[in-house]
């Protein structure tokens, strides 16, 4: 169980991400919609952040074992970074463990690189039902990592294009195997052109006040969150976000240009 945020936007916006991430950092020190109770998401955060500057694509990526909320310099440095960008697509990701170890190997995002050409940055919120996922990689032994990471080995070795008629695919053959939620944010870069693509997924099976996503849509800027960020963002009045349907996933052809696009899960 994690919370999990994307936004997306331009040097116009930076207050706005800033607001954003705070949100997201007081969320896991203490999120009032967890189903047994207010928690804290303390098993370390991360982030990756995929930026334009002059034209010039630029990609910064960290990790810390650290609970979010006792980052103070770790969350300014990300903040400084987002300032020398004139674009910038960022995924966050605070974790609380319920499969594979504690430890800077299975904190969010993932990075994987595949031989066809393309990278990928994956952050998941929920849980997968595990074994099933070992028997489709046909490995054992994995108990002290996590299901998003066996997700994002079966993405490396089945994908073989980031488009959308590939990618929508494969994660609707991913929704079998939900035991809580398959929310994600996946950063694709494609190595030829340099180009960013993004998939985020809503779908999940309980716990919808926990596991429910919220958007904010504006010119310059596309926002996706955790229940959790959209409780302090509604209650300090940031912004007037909408829920995002159950099942839904949204496909951004490119991250800097905003072109989004809803599907279905289904």
């Amino acid at each position: 169980m994690c919370k999990i945020l994307y936004f997306s936007g331009n040097k116009n916006q930076i207050k706005l991400a800033f607001d954003f991430v705070d949100a997201l950092v007081d969320a896991s020190s203490n999120d009032p919609t967890y189903p047994k109770g207010a928690t804290q998401h303390k098993d370390g955060f991360g982030y990756a952040i995929v930026g334009l500057t002059e034209n010039k694509p630029n990609i910064h990526f960290f990790k810390s074992i650290k609970p979010i909320f006792k980052a103070g310099e770790e969350i300014s440095q990300l903040k400084e970074v987002i300032k020398g960008l004139d674009y910038f697509s960022l995924s966050l990701h605070s974790r609380k463990v319920l499969e594979g170890s504690a430890n800077i190997f299975n904190t969010h995002p993932y990075f994987f690189s595949s031989v066809k050409g393309f990278s990928f940055f994956l952050s998941h919120n929920g849980t997968l039902d595990k074994s099933k996922l070992q028997s489709l990689l046909e490995v054992n032994n994995m108990d002290n990592l996590s299901d998003t990471f066996l997700l994002g080995l079966i993405i490396e070795k089945n994908l073989n294009a980031i488009d959308s008629e590939s990618v929508i695919p494969l994660f609707k053959e991913f929704t079998q195997y939900i035991e809580s939620a398959l929310n994600t944010i996946t950063l694709f870069s494609d190595a030829q052109t340099d180009k960013t693509k993004v998939l985020l997924t809503n779908y999940y099976k309980k716990t919808p006040d926990y596991y429910k996503v919220y958007i904010l849509r504006a010119p310059g800027l596309f926002a996706f969150t955790s229940s959790g960020v959209y409780h302090y963002i509604q209650e300090r009045g940031i912004a007037q976000m909408e829920p995002l349907k159950n099942k839904s996933a949204f496909f951004i052809e490119d991250a800097f240009l905003q072109d989004t696009r809803e599907v279905s899960l289904e």
